[in-house]
C-alpha cells in the first residue's frame, strides 16, 4: 500500500466527515437553545395561569428532553473531536513523508552527552531519529520510546517488537484510531508523579466503621426529618443536630479532601484520555505475542478501561466540592466523605495495577511508532540476526534521514578485534557512512526496519561513538582531552566485559601528525587485544599501512574527483587507502592562495 495515497485518501474522508459533523453539532446547539426557550415560555405561561400541575409536568419533560439532546450532542462532539484529531495526525504523517519536521517534537530533553551514542547520531533534536519515529501522544510514551532508542534489548525482545510492529503496520487505521484517542491534555511528569504518590498512600477513612455508617444513617435521618416536617407540619430546625454532626465530621476531613483534590485534579483529563485508549486495547484482537501480552495485562483482574473511567468519575465528583452550591448538598449527604471512601476503595483494588496499565499504554505507543516506520517505508528491510561475533552485512544501505539524495553502500565484516579503517578527503562521506552504519545498527536493535535491501547484524553489542567531541571552556577541557576522555570510557566498557562496536571519527585530530599516528596505532592494537570491533576514520594515510602488517585491520576509502577546478564526490565506499585529497583545492575556492 502506498503510504502517501493512503494518508491522502484518509485525510479527504476525515475532512468531509469533519465538515458534516461540524454542521450537525451547530444544528444541535441551536435545537437545544430553541427547545429550552420554548419550554421556558410555556412553563412561565402555565405559572401565570396558575396551572401548577402542567408547569411541573412540563419542567420534568424539559429535563428529560434536554438530557436526551445533550447525550446525543455529546456523541456528535466526540465523533467530531475524533475526526479533528485524525485530520491532524494524517497531516503530520504527510509532513513526515516529505521530511518536514519543523513542527515536530524534538525530544531534545532526552539528549545525553555521556551516553554511548545518542548525541553523535542525531537521535534527538531537529531532523532527528526521534522525529522520524515518534508517534506517541503521552509523555510516558515519549519517555519509553527514548529509553528504547538508548538501550540495547535482548534479541528475544527485539524479535517480539518486530513481530508486533509489523502486525500493526498492516492495520494503520487501528493505529491512527489509537493515536487519535490518545490526543488530549496530558499532565506533566511532575504532576503524574504527584498522582502516583497519591495512589500509594495508606487509607485514612476506609477502616472507620463509624464513618461508613455515618454516611448512610445521617443523610437518611435528615431526609426522614424533612419529610416528617412537611407531613406533620413541624419545624425543619429538627434537622439541626444531624446537620451539625455532619458538618463536624466533614470539617475534620476538609484538609484531607483538599489534599486529595490537589494531588489528583490535574490528572482528570489524562485519565479520561487513557481510559479511552485502554478501552480501545481491550476491545481489539491481536496475533503477535507482544500485543497479546499487553492486552492481557490491561484486562487481567480488573478491566482497565472501566476502572480508569470509574476513577475519573469519582475524582470529578470530588472536584465538584469547589463549586459555590456544593456546601448545600455536601452537608446533608456528606458527599466529601462518601467520595473519599469510594476513592480509597478504588485505590485499594487498583493501585497495584495502575502503573502496569500506563506501562502497557506506553509500550503500545512505542510499537505503534515502530509500525509507522514499517508502513511509511515499505521498501525498507526487516533486519535479520546472526550469532556470529560482531557480524554485519548490509546491501544498499542508506542513512534513514538523507531523503532521495542518499547514496547506497554495501558493506560486510565479522569477528572480534577487527578495525575497519576509512580514509578519504574532506566532505567525501566518511562521517556520514559511520553515522549510517551506527544509526542503522541501533534501529535494527530496537526492532525497527532499516533503509537497505538486506541487513544482518549480531544484535548483542553496544554501539559506541566518538564523533562530535567538543571542548568545554567552563571546565577548561580542550577538544583533544575531551576525545581522550571519550576513548577512555570506551576502553573501560570493553575491559568491563561489554561488547562494543565503536565508531571513531577523525581520530585524535587535536594533536600533531606524529602523535596522532603513534596514538592511533596504539589504540587500534589495544582495541584488538580487547576483542572490540569497529570503525575509525582518519586523514592519516600512514595508518593505513597497518593493514599490510596486521590482519585485523582492513582499509576502505572515499574518493573525490577534481576536474577544471570542480570537486565532485560519488560517496561510495571502496577497498584500499584513499588516493585523492582536496584540501588545497577547497582552500583555493575560498580565496586562499595555495601554490
Amino acid at each position: 500500500m502506498n503510504p502517501s495515497k493512503f494518508y491522502n485518501s484518509q485525510l479527504k474522508t476525515q475532512n468531509e466527515l469533519k465538515a458534516v459533523l461540524s454542521k450537525k453539532s451547530k444544528l444541535f446547539s441551536t435545537i437545544r437553545v430553541t427547545v429550552f426557550l420554548v419550554f421556558i415560555i410555556v412553563i412561565v405561561y402555565q405559572l401565570n395561569e396558575r396551572s401548577l400541575q402542567p408547569a411541573i409536568l412540563l419542567t420534568l419533560l424539559l429535563i428529560i428532553v434536554l438530557a436526551g439532546l445533550i447525550k446525543f450532542h455529546n456523541k456528535i462532539k466526540a465523533q467530531l473531536e475524533m475526526a479533528t484529531n485524525l485530520v491532524r495526525l494524517l497531516t503530520i504523517e504527510l509532513e513526515r513523508l516529505d521530511g518536514s519536521y519543523e513542527n515536530f517534537q524534538t525530544g531534545r530533553a532526552f539528549l545525553d552527552d555521556i551516553h554511548p551514542y545518542s548525541s553523535d547520531l542525531d537521535f534527538f533534536g531537529q531532523k532527528s531519529i526521534f522525529q522520524l519515529l515518534n508517534q506517541t501522544t503521552s509523555f510516558f510514551g515519549k519517555q519509553k520510546l527514548a529509553r528504547w532508542l538508548l538501550a540495547v534489548p535482548e534479541k528475544a525482545e527485539t524479535l517480539k517488537r518486530q513481530e508486533a510492529a509489523k502486525e500493526l503496520s498492516k492495520n494503520q487505521k487501528w493505529c491512527l484510531k489509537y493515536r487519535a484517542t490518545g490526543i488530549g491534555e496530558h499532565i506533566s511528569e511532575k504532576e503524574f508523579s504527584s498522582f502516583k504518590n497519591w495512589l500509594h498512600q495508606k487509607p485514612v477513612l476506609l477502616e472507620s466503621a463509624f464513618l461508613k455508617w455515618s454516611i448512610v444513617i445521617i443523610p437518611i435521618l435528615i431526609l426522614l426529618t424533612s419529610v416528617g416536617a412537611f407531613i406533620f407540619n413541624y419545624t425543619l430546625w429538627a434537622n439541626l443536630p444531624f446537620l451539625l454532626t455532619s458538618g463536624i465530621l466533614l470539617g475534620r476531613q476538609h484538609k484531607y479532601a483538599s489534599q486529595t483534590v490537589n494531588s489528583t485534579y490535574k490528572a482528570l483529563t489524562t485519565l479520561q484520555v487513557l481510559g479511552k485508549q485502554l478501552a480501545v486495547l481491550e476491545q481489539s484482537s491481536f496475533c503477535s505475542n507482544y500485543l497479546v501480552e499487553i492486552k492481557g495485562a490491561v484486562a487481567s483482574n480488573q478491566v482497565a478501561g472501566i476502572e480508569i473511567d470509574k476513577l475519573h468519575k469519582l475524582l470529578d465528583h470530588l472536584l465538584a466540592r469547589n463549586g459555590m452550591m456544593h456546601v448545600f448538598i455536601n452537608i446533608p449527604f456528606m458527599l466529601d466523605i462518601r467520595w473519599l471512601i469510594k476513592l480509597e476503595e478504588w485505590r485499594k483494588q487498583n493501585a497495584k495495577h495502575v502503573e502496569n496499565w500506563f506501562e502497557s499504554l506506553a509500550t503500545t505507543e512505542c510499537l505503534v511508532s515502530l509500525s509507522g516506520l514499517y508502513f511509511n517505508h515499505p521498501n525498507w528491510v526487516t533486519p535479520s540476526f546472526s550469532d556470529t561475533a560482531y557480524y554485519f552485512e548490509a546491501k544498499d544501505l542508506i542513512h534513514p534521514m538523507l531523503g532521495n539524495e542518499g547514496v547506497a553502500n554495501s558493506f560486510f565484516f565479522e569477528g572480534n578485534g577487527k578495525t575497519n579503517l576509512i580514509t578519504g578527503p574532506n566532505m567525501a562521506g566518511k562521517s556520514t557512512f559511520l553515522r549510517t552504519v551506527a544509526t542503522s545498527y541501533v534501529l535494527a536493535q530496537i526492532g525497527a526496519p532499516v533503509r537497505a535491501n538486506e541487513f544482518t547484524i549480531n544484535p548483542s553489542v553496544q554501539v559506541f561513538t566518538a564523533m562530535r567531541v567538543k571542548d568545554n571552556l567552563s571546565e577548561s577541557v580542550s577538544s583533544f582531552y575531551a576525545e581522550l576522555e571519550r576513548i577512555k570510557k570506551l576502553i573501560e566498557k570493553v575491559k568491563a566485559g561489554e561488547k562494543c562496536l565503536y565508531f571513531l571519527d577523525e581520530i585524535l585530530k587535536g594533536t600533531n601528525s606524529a602523535d596522532r599516528h603513534k596514538g592511533a596505532d596504539a589504540l587500534i592494537r589495544q582495541l584488538h587485544t580487547l576483542d572490540a570491533t569497529g570503525f575509525i576514520s582518519t586523514h592519516d594515510l600512514e595508518l593505513g599501512e597497518l593493514a599490510a602488517k596486521e590482519n585485523f585491520v582492513q582499509n576502505f576509502s572515499f574518493e573525490s574527483d577534481i576536474k577544471d577546478g570542480q570537486i565532485t564526490f560519488d560517496y561510495t565506499i571502496k577497498d584500499g587507502i584513499c588516493s585523492s585529497f582536496n584540501a588545497c583545492e577547497l582552500m583555493r575556492q575560498m580565496g586562499i592562495e595555495v601554490n
